[in-house]
């Protein structure tokens, strides 16, 4: 962690990623039976075309970490730091929360035990001074 960076959350976690999926959708009819080597009889024409879709997709697992300036995805594979400061919205999942931020074009998803309570922390940790000393802060969390 950085100076003045203080661990408030940690839990096993696996990322995830909307990534586009071709997929090949073929048309024309079959029945058709070969002659000779390229010579078909019957049937028709076989065509298609590829259509790409947006899927949620695992891309790695590893430790996701809260601090009380960052949130930090570490993978075997891949990493990820995100400012708290660039944190559009959390979406807490019954088992997931969905991160979105100024800085990605797609959100994130990461699996965890217990989202909500990643969601109040995260909310604690931006909007209070001193998140040791709750004392006086009024705190906004509206669940969408």
């Amino acid at each position: 962690l950085k100076p003045g960076e203080e661990a408030f959350f940690q839990a096993e976690s696996t990322f995830y990623e909307t990534r586009g999926v071709s997929y090949h959708k073929s048309s024309g009819s079959g029945g058709a039976f070969r002659v000779a080597k390229g010579v078909y009889i019957g049937g028709s024409s076989r065509s298609g075309r590829s259509e790409t879709k947006q899927e949620l997709k695992s891309i790695d697992s590893g430790q996701l970490i809260l601090t009380n300036k960052r949130l930090i995805f570490d993978g075997k594979n891949e990493n990820r730091t995100i400012p708290l400061t660039k944190i559009i919205s959390i979406e807490p999942y019954t088992d997931s929360i969905e991160v979105s931020a100024e800085t990605r074009s797609k959100s994130m998803r990461f699996s965890v035990p217990n989202s909500f309570v990643w969601f109040f922390i995260f909310h604690v940790l931006v909007q209070a001074p001193n998140p040791h000393k709750l004392g006086n802060v009024s705190l906004s969390i509206n669940f969408t």
